[in-house]
């Protein structure tokens, strides 16, 4: 059934189980995001963290 859900609205199914409504956004938009820019975001992402 969350799955059905995440299809219609496009997001995640995982959105559903975010308690921190950040970390939600980070998914929808990562989710929406074309592979190329998934991969730049996830480069980024190795580089800030500590």
């Amino acid at each position: 059934m969350v799955e059905r859900i995440a299809k219609v609205l496009n997001v995640t199914e995982f959105y559903f189980h975010r308690k921190d409504d950040k970390a939600a956004w980070l998914l929808v938009v990562f989710h929406r995001m074309s592979p190329p820019d998934r991969e730049k975001l996830v480069s980024l992402a190795h580089g800030m963290a500590p």
